[in-house]
Protein backbone atom coordinates (compact mmCIF):
# COMPACT_ATOMS: atom_id res chain seq x y z
CA UNK A 1 0.00 0.00 0.00
CA UNK A 2 2.84 2.35 0.91
CA UNK A 3 4.52 1.60 -2.41
CA UNK A 4 1.38 2.48 -4.37
CA UNK A 5 0.98 5.74 -2.44
CA UNK A 6 4.65 6.58 -2.99
CA UNK A 7 4.33 5.80 -6.72
CA UNK A 8 1.22 8.00 -7.01
CA UNK A 9 2.98 10.89 -5.23
CA UNK A 10 6.01 10.48 -7.45
CA UNK A 11 3.88 10.60 -10.61
CA UNK A 12 2.14 13.74 -9.37
CA UNK A 13 5.43 15.49 -8.70
CA UNK A 14 7.29 14.33 -11.79
CA UNK A 15 4.34 14.64 -14.13
CA UNK A 16 3.31 12.72 -17.17
CA UNK A 17 4.22 14.01 -20.60
CA UNK A 18 1.19 15.63 -22.20
CA UNK A 19 0.06 15.05 -25.73
CA UNK A 20 0.92 17.90 -28.03
CA UNK A 21 -2.13 19.96 -28.99
CA UNK A 22 -3.05 19.32 -32.59
CA UNK A 23 -5.66 21.47 -34.32
CA UNK A 24 -8.68 19.45 -35.43
CA UNK A 25 -9.77 19.22 -39.06
CA UNK A 26 -12.46 21.81 -38.27
CA UNK A 27 -9.74 24.52 -38.05
CA UNK A 28 -7.77 25.67 -41.12
CA UNK A 29 -4.37 24.53 -39.84
CA UNK A 30 -5.75 21.08 -38.97
CA UNK A 31 -7.48 20.76 -42.33
CA UNK A 32 -4.28 21.74 -44.14
CA UNK A 33 -2.25 19.24 -42.11
CA UNK A 34 -4.68 16.35 -42.70
CA UNK A 35 -5.96 17.19 -46.17
CA UNK A 36 -3.17 19.14 -47.83
CA UNK A 37 -0.48 17.78 -50.12
CA UNK A 38 1.33 14.77 -48.76
CA UNK A 39 4.83 13.59 -49.49
CA UNK A 40 4.73 10.92 -52.18
CA UNK A 41 4.23 7.50 -50.68
CA UNK A 42 5.13 4.04 -51.87
CA UNK A 43 1.94 2.80 -50.20
CA UNK A 44 -0.39 1.63 -53.00
CA UNK A 45 -3.42 2.94 -51.07
CA UNK A 46 -2.08 6.49 -51.48
CA UNK A 47 -1.90 6.46 -55.27
CA UNK A 48 -4.48 8.25 -57.36
CA UNK A 49 -7.25 5.94 -58.43
CA UNK A 50 -8.50 7.75 -61.54
CA UNK A 51 -8.59 11.26 -62.93
CA UNK A 52 -10.37 13.53 -60.48
CA UNK A 53 -10.32 10.99 -57.67
CA UNK A 54 -8.51 11.69 -54.44
CA UNK A 55 -6.10 9.33 -52.72
CA UNK A 56 -7.90 6.91 -50.43
CA UNK A 57 -6.42 8.72 -47.41
CA UNK A 58 -8.26 11.93 -48.35
CA UNK A 59 -11.73 10.40 -48.47
CA UNK A 60 -12.55 11.81 -45.03
CA UNK A 61 -11.38 15.26 -46.12
CA UNK A 62 -13.49 15.09 -49.27
CA UNK A 63 -16.58 14.08 -47.33
CA UNK A 64 -15.94 16.85 -44.78
CA UNK A 65 -16.00 19.48 -47.54
CA UNK A 66 -19.02 17.81 -49.16
CA UNK A 67 -20.83 17.96 -45.81
CA UNK A 68 -20.07 21.67 -45.46
CA UNK A 69 -21.45 22.27 -48.95
CA UNK A 70 -24.59 20.25 -48.15
CA UNK A 71 -25.11 22.38 -45.03
CA UNK A 72 -24.77 25.60 -47.01
CA UNK A 73 -27.26 24.30 -49.61
CA UNK A 74 -29.73 23.30 -46.88
CA UNK A 75 -29.70 26.78 -45.38
CA UNK A 76 -30.13 28.32 -48.84
CA UNK A 77 -33.14 26.04 -49.43
CA UNK A 78 -34.74 27.02 -46.13
CA UNK A 79 -34.29 30.72 -46.81
CA UNK A 80 -35.64 30.33 -50.33
CA UNK A 81 -38.78 28.68 -48.98
CA UNK A 82 -39.32 31.62 -46.64
CA UNK A 83 -38.99 34.48 -49.11
CA UNK A 84 -39.02 32.89 -52.57
CA UNK A 85 -35.60 34.36 -53.47
CA UNK A 86 -32.48 32.38 -54.28
CA UNK A 87 -29.84 32.53 -51.57
CA UNK A 88 -27.32 30.29 -53.32
CA UNK A 89 -23.84 31.70 -53.58
CA UNK A 90 -21.96 28.50 -54.44
CA UNK A 91 -22.86 26.71 -57.69
CA UNK A 92 -20.56 23.76 -58.22
CA UNK A 93 -20.60 22.39 -61.81
CA UNK A 94 -21.72 18.77 -62.18
CA UNK A 95 -18.31 17.57 -63.37
CA UNK A 96 -16.55 18.74 -60.18
CA UNK A 97 -15.81 15.95 -57.69
CA UNK A 98 -15.29 16.23 -53.93
CA UNK A 99 -11.49 15.98 -54.34
CA UNK A 100 -11.55 19.05 -56.57
CA UNK A 101 -13.42 21.01 -53.91
CA UNK A 102 -10.96 19.85 -51.25
CA UNK A 103 -8.11 21.08 -53.44
CA UNK A 104 -9.79 24.49 -53.81
CA UNK A 105 -10.00 24.82 -50.02
CA UNK A 106 -6.39 23.69 -49.50
CA UNK A 107 -5.13 26.19 -52.10
CA UNK A 108 -7.17 28.95 -50.48
CA UNK A 109 -5.53 28.26 -47.11
CA UNK A 110 -2.06 28.09 -48.69
CA UNK A 111 -2.63 31.37 -50.55
CA UNK A 112 -3.17 33.34 -47.33
CA UNK A 113 -2.16 31.24 -44.31
CA UNK A 114 -2.01 34.20 -41.90
CA UNK A 115 -5.72 34.74 -42.55
CA UNK A 116 -6.86 31.14 -42.89
CA UNK A 117 -4.95 28.93 -40.47
CA UNK A 118 -6.97 29.90 -37.39
CA UNK A 119 -10.39 30.18 -39.06
CA UNK A 120 -12.96 27.42 -38.90
CA UNK A 121 -12.81 25.19 -41.94
CA UNK A 122 -16.49 25.72 -42.74
CA UNK A 123 -15.87 29.48 -43.06
CA UNK A 124 -12.77 28.92 -45.20
CA UNK A 125 -14.67 26.46 -47.40
CA UNK A 126 -17.54 28.88 -47.95
CA UNK A 127 -15.11 31.65 -48.96
CA UNK A 128 -12.99 29.39 -51.16
CA UNK A 129 -15.84 27.59 -52.89
CA UNK A 130 -17.86 30.77 -53.49
CA UNK A 131 -14.80 32.34 -55.14
CA UNK A 132 -14.11 29.23 -57.25
CA UNK A 133 -17.73 28.38 -58.12
CA UNK A 134 -19.83 31.56 -57.94
CA UNK A 135 -23.46 31.45 -58.99
CA UNK A 136 -24.22 33.42 -62.09
CA UNK A 137 -26.88 36.08 -61.67
CA UNK A 138 -29.94 35.37 -63.76
CA UNK A 139 -30.47 37.87 -66.54
CA UNK A 140 -33.79 39.70 -66.41
CA UNK A 141 -36.26 38.62 -69.09
CA UNK A 142 -36.30 40.86 -72.15
CA UNK A 143 -39.74 42.36 -72.91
Amino acid sequence: MKRMLLAAMLLCCVGVPRAQHVAPISIGSGFLRECGPKIASADPDMRLMEKGAAPVANTGCNMYIFGILEGIDSVADLLERQDGKSHRFICVPRDVVAGDMRDVVVKYIQKDPKFSLDLKTNRIASLALSAAYPCRAEKPAQP
